[in-house]
């Protein structure tokens, strides 16, 4: 086999089971699941031990809680496979994912790549409704173009397949992240490795009420302080961006003066990263109701442009 798909699960038990029929239902079922589960109740592994009656190739593993960097970094280690495909338990793969990945493989006559990644589509429920999103096609993925994060690459980790070998060789996801693994994780390997993207959609994100981020915006400053430092310089005009990143943040939980000395407009040349920080720097001054408004506006503004 040359393929692992692991889902990461924690007491979710009604998707769990969306997560896993859409890998026992594969068209192509020459692939290894793997499950890690972090420490979830009695009701999540009788699922699971359902499904291993009827399926041989689903390896089961409950371990004590860790981070999801930990957790990831584990199904590096666990997977005796070529390549790893990860997927949330709240998300779900299309029928014939595996095989278009195989198909893939076929046509670059088995050359080893680093990443794999597809189109996709978020969905919501609405009551008994379920509503999905356009399909969202993102083929730019190259280090500068992941940088500045201008569309939404894989929407997820339920959407990549990586090369087990070459993760390994970057010693895989940063344990010390606690949100965002996945992000550093993609540009760390992008740096010195071509990724390949397919246009059908085959991956479905789930979206859950509110902001992915929640209360873990703390995190993610943390996260892209970090990434900042290990990519600063090496393209000057996205550093703006990698700092306005992280003032938006530092706003939204009122650290708003730790924002403005972090935009430092005096030493910044003018361009039109400039004026979008100008702008910004402005709102901070006006309260965080105003501010979240400003946010949001510009970020659903941004969306529909790209989509």
């Amino acid at each position: 086999m040359k393929l692992t798909a692991c889902i990461t699960t924690f007491n979710r038990p009604k998707f769990l089971k969306e997560s896993l029929n859409s890998l026992c239902n594969q068209t192509n079922g020459d692939f290894e699941i793997l499950i890690l589960d972090n420490g979830s109740d009695i009701v999540s592994e009788n699922i699971i031990n359902d499904y291993q009656k009827y399926y041989k190739n689903i390896f089961y593993k409950r371990h004590k809680p860790i981070s999801i960097s930990e957790q990831r970094n584990l199904a590096l280690n666990i997977a005796n496979t070529k390549y790893l495909g990860f997927l949330d338990d709240d998300d779900y793969w299309h029928e014939k994912k595996v095989q278009e990945f195989f198909n893939f493989l076929e046509e670059i006559h088995q050359k080893e790549i680093a990443l794999w990644y597809s189109g996709f589509k978020f969905f919501k429920d609405n009551d008994t409704k379920r509503i999905f999103s356009n399909t969202i096609k993102d083929p730019k993925s190259d280090l500068r173009s992941l940088l500045l994060q201008r569309g939404d690459f894989t929407g997820s980790a339920s959407n990549p397949i990586i090369n087990v070998k070459i993760a390994k060789e970057i010693n895989g996801f940063d344990n010390k992240i606690l949100t965002g693994e996945d992000y550093d994780f993609y540009l760390r390997l992008s740096k010195k490795n071509k990724f390949y993207f397919s246009n059908r959609s085959l991956t479905f994100i789930r979206q859950h009420q509110g902001s992915r981020l929640g209360g873990r915006l703390r995190d993610y400053i943390r996260t892209e302080i970090n990434i900042l430092r290990k990519f600063y310089g090496l393209y000057p005009e996205i550093d703006l961006i990698l700092r306005r990143k992280i003032v938006t943040k530092l706003i939204r939980i009122n650290k708003s003066k730790s924002a403005r000395k972090l935009l430092n407009l005096k030493k910044n040349y003018f361009n039109r990263e400039y004026l979008i920080n100008f702008f910004i720097y402005i709102a901070s001054f006006l309260g965080i109701n105003f501010y979240n408004f400003f946010h949001t506006t510009f970020l659903n503004w941004s969306k529909r442009l790209r989509r």
